[in-house]
């Protein structure tokens, strides 16, 4: 390979491996169509023969939800996380900015049936789904506000960013305690 390119940290995604990783999601029986339970998961990534701290960690930013499954932008991201590691690469304390971006990119986007959805109004009352151009634009912004790389945002930053957008502070106020 030529020298000279920027490959970031090795985090990348590329959309070859990003097609073995679908390829070996819908492989794995499961009950969900769309997702891998802890157990099916688990079965997968325990062929990795990583320690399974290193698994469980792995899982811990993975599972970018939190739901205790994996979709396949997940599964992906464990996939990657795994074959990074075995490749001798030190894994990251939280998700590395150019792997939440790449999986940004893979999330499935519902087709969107009326303009108005296009416009963030969900008229069915159905959920409000982002494009990927603004998730993309919410993983870079999470990503910069995130400075001890902990996947969490504290009160300060949250109050920061929130001060700095075009929320009116009544709306961005915490409800009121009962």
């Amino acid at each position: 390979g030529g020298g000279g390119e920027d490959v970031g940290s090795g985090w990348q995604l590329t959309p070859d491996r990003l097609e073995a990783y679908r390829e070996v999601f819908e492989g794995v029986p499961r009950q969900d169509p769309n997702f891998l339970s802890a157990e099916e998961a688990r079965e997968v990534l325990e062929r990795s023969g990583l320690p399974h701290p290193e698994l469980a960690h792995i899982w811990g930013m993975a599972d970018a939800d939190a739901d205790g499954r994996l979709s396949l932008p997940e599964f992906a991201c464990a996939m990657h996380l795994v074959a990074g590691r075995r490749g001798g690469l030190e894994l990251p304390t939280s998700l590395p900015p150019e792997l939440a971006a790449s999986l940004a990119a893979v999330a499935p986007q519902p087709p969107s049936e009326s303009p108005s959805s296009a416009a963030g109004l969900a008229d069915d009352g159905g959920p409000i789904v982002p494009s990927q151009d603004d998730v993309q634009s919410y993983h870079t912004l999470f990503a910069s506000l995130d400075i001890q790389c902990s996947g969490r945002l504290g009160p300060n930053e949250v109050q920061d960013l929130l001060e700095r957008s075009e929320v009116p502070p009544a709306d961005a106020a915490p409800p009121p305690q009962m």
